[in-house]
C-alpha cells in the first residue's frame, strides 16, 4: 500500500512538472539578471548602510522594503510574479480589528470538526490527498496539534498577551502611515466606523456580554453590546438575512457585538501605495526584478553567497543580508537551505463584486465589517467583499468550484439581492494562500542557522493589519536600532529561534515527494 502511494505521489509530482515547464515555456523571454547586480548596489552604499534582498513582493516584503528604505538603506526586490502583490495580498477582506485569533483546542476541535462534516456549515475544508501524502503537512500539522492541545494555559496566556500588545501597536502604526502619507489613505480605502459580530444564541450572547468582547480571547478594541432591535437599526440591510445562512437568518439574531473604532482598508490598495512611494521617494535605492524564481542557494561556512534564479545567478556579496517575505512559499525555499519553516497554506476565498457595475444599492449591505464568524463582509472603495472558508489544499491557487458555489449561495442567503449578481455572473472570487503558522504567531527576524538570513512571514490569519509593525521589527533586527521597538511586548515571542530548525533529511523527503510551484 505504501509503495503504491509513493508511486501514485511521485507520478502526480511528475504531471505538475510537465504542466509548470509548459507554463514556463508559454512565458515572453526573459532577461539575465546581472551577477554582479547586488556587488554593484553594495559598493555604492555608505559604509553604515545596509543592502538587502528581499524575496517576495507581497505586503510583507514591500513594507519591509519601506521600513529599510526610509532609513537609508538600499533593497533589490525578487517578485516571482509579473507584478507585486497580486497573490495572497490581493484577496484580504480588509479587517484590521486590534486583536488575535488563538491557536489553542478550540481552533483544532473547530477546524477537526467541520473537515469532518460534524459542524453545522462546513466552513473548513481540506484534500486528504494532497495534505496526508505531504511530509510538510503532517509536521506541520503535529506542530498545530501540540501547541493546540498541550501547551500550557500559562504560555498560552503569556503568548496573547504579548500578541495583542505587538498587534495594537502594528495596528495603530500603519492607521498612522496611511493617514500621515498624502493620498495612502484613500488609496487602501481606509474606514474607521467599526466592525460587528453577529450572534444567534442566547448563550454565546451572553457569554460575550460577560467578556465584553468578541471572544473569550483579549482584544484592544472597546466594545458595545447590542440588541436585535439596536442592531437593526444601525445596519438595516441585516433585516433580510434568510434562513439557512450560516449563521442563521434574521429571525434568529439575538443581538450583536459592535468594535466601535475598528478600521478596514484594503490591503491591494496599501501595497499598490507603497510601491508608489517607494518607486518616486527612494528610486536611488529600490529596485524591482520581476518573474524571479529563486531555484536554490549556493552557502559557504553558514553564509549565502550565491542564489540561484531562472534568470541567471545572482552573488550574495559579504556584508548583504537576504530577506524571505514569500508568504505560503516562504516554506518551499527555505527547504532548499534545509530549513524546515513552519507554515502551511491555507487557501481562502474572497468573492468581490464591484457594486457601481454592478447596480446594487449600499443601504442593502452592511456598511462597516460584519461577521456571524464565517461569513466576513466588508465594503472598501466601492467594492463589495465577502470572505469566507479556508482550505488546505498544497500549494494550488486555483479555486475549488465547490467552494466557491457554497460561498455565493450562503453570501446570497445573507444578502437576497446578490442573487441576480450571480445570475449576471458578475463578481471575482479571489483565492489567497494565507501563510499559516502552526503555533499562530509571525516568524520575524534573523534564522541563526545562516549569518544573513532572515525571514518575515504569517501569522495567516488576517497579518497585512501588523505588516508595517513586522517591517520594523525587521528593520531593527537587521539594522540592530531597536530605538523605534516599544518595550510593552517581548519580541522573542516572534523569533524564528527554535521555530525555523535545520532539518536536512526531512526536506530532502519532502523535495522527492512533492511539487511545489
Amino acid at each position: 500500500v505504501l509503495g503504491t502511494a509513493v508511486t501514485v505521489k511521485l507520478y502526480q509530482k511528475h504531471d505538475k512538472e510537465q504542466r509548470h515547464k509548459l507554463r514556463e515555456l508559454s512565458k515572453p523571454y526573459l532577461p539575465t539578471l546581472d551577477k554582479d547586480l547586488l556587488e554593484k548596489v553594495s559598493a555604492k552604499t555608505d559604509k553604515d548602510k545596509k543592502t538587502c534582498v528581499i524575496v517576495g513582493g507581497g505586503v510583507a516584503g514591500i513594507a519591509s522594503a519601506y521600513e529599510l528604505c526610509e532609513k537609508g538603506h538600499n533593497v533589490i526586490l525578487l517578485e516571482k510574479y509579473a507584478d507585486t502583490g497580486l497573490q495572497c495580498s490581493a484577496a484580504p477582506a480588509g479587517g484590521m480589528q486590534r486583536s488575535n485569533p488563538t491557536v489553542d483546542s478550540s481552533m483544532w476541535i473547530s477546524a477537526f470538526k467541520s473537515v469532518l462534516g460534524i459542524a453545522p456549515f462546513q466552513y473548513f475544508k481540506m484534500s486528504f490527498w494532497e495534505t496526508l501524502t505531504d511530509p510538510h503537512y503532517v509536521r506541520w500539522f503535529a506542530g498545530f496539534s501540540h501547541n493546540s492541545a498541550i501547551v500550557s494555559a500559562e504560555s498560552h496566556k503569556f503568548y496573547q498577551e504579548h500578541l495583542l500588545k505587538f498587534t495594537e501597536w502594528a495596528v495603530d502604526d500603519i492607521i498612522g502611515i496611511m493617514k500621515k502619507t498624502k493620498g495612502l489613505a484613500s488609496e487602501s480605502g481606509l474606514v474607521e466606523n467599526g466592525a460587528l459580530k453577529l450572534y444567534f444564541d442566547t448563550a454565546s450572547f451572553e457569554e460575550a456580554k460577560k467578556n465584553k468582547g468578541w471572544s473569550s480571547s483579549p482584544d484592544g478594541e472597546e466594545t458595545v453590546m447590542l440588541s436585535r432591535d439596536e442592531l437593526l437599526a444601525l445596519e438595516p440591510s441585516l433585516a433580510h438575512m434568510e434562513a439557512g445562512a450560516a449563521g442563521g437568518g434574521s429571525e434568529q439574531l439575538v443581538g450583536g457585538a459592535l468594535q466601535k473604532t475598528a478600521a478596514s482598508g484594503s490591503c491591494l490598495g496599501y501595497t499598490t501605495g507603497v510601491m508608489k512611494i517607494l518607486k518616486e521617494r527612494h528610486q536611488s535605492r529600490f529596485r524591482v526584478e520581476s518573474n524571479i524564481s529563486v531555484v536554490d542557494f549556493e552557502t559557504e561556512a553558514g553564509t549565502i553567497t550565491q542564489m540561484y534564479t531562472n534568470r541567471g545567478t545572482l552573488d550574495v556579496p559579504t556584508g548583504v543580508d537576504v530577506v524571505v517575505t514569500a508568504g505560503s512559499w516562504t516554506p518551499v525555499i527555505l527547504r532548499k537551505l534545509d530549513l524546515y519553516c513552519p507554515v502551511y497554506p491555507m487557501k481562502g476565498y474572497n468573492w468581490i463584486v464591484d457594486m457601481v457595475a454592478a447596480g446594487l444599492n449600499e443601504s442593502d449591505f452592511p456598511s462597516r465589517i460584519v461577521t456571524d464568524s464565517i461569513m466576513y463582509t466588508s465594503t472598501l472603495n466601492k467594492e463589495l467583499r465577502i470572505a469566507s472558508f479556508g482550505e488546505f489544499d498544497g500549494w494550488d491557487t486555483d479555486a475549488n468550484p465547490s467552494v466557491v458555489r457554497d460561498l455565493k449561495e450562503q453570501a446570497c442567503r445573507m444578502y437576497p439581492s446578490l442573487r441576480g449578481v450571480v445570475a449576471r455572473g458578475e463578481g471575482d472570487v479571489r483565492t489567497g494562500l494565507r501563510p499559516f503558522v502552526s503555533d499562530g504567531r509571525l516568524l520575524l527576524g534573523k534564522i541563526p542557522q545562516y549569518h544573513n538570513l532572515y525571514v518575515n512571514v504569517g501569522p495567516g490569519f488576517n497579518g497585512w493589519k501588523v505588516a508595517t509593525g513586522a517591517a520594523k521589527v525587521l528593520a531593527a533586527d537587521i539594522t540592530g536600532d531597536s530605538s523605534e521597538i516599544p518595550n510593552s511586548f517581548d519580541v522573542s515571542i516572534l523569533s524564528p529561534e527554535n521555530r525555523v530548525v535545520y532539518s536536512p533529511w526531512f526536506c530532502h523527503l519532502t523535495n522527492f515527494l512533492v511539487f511545489n510551484y
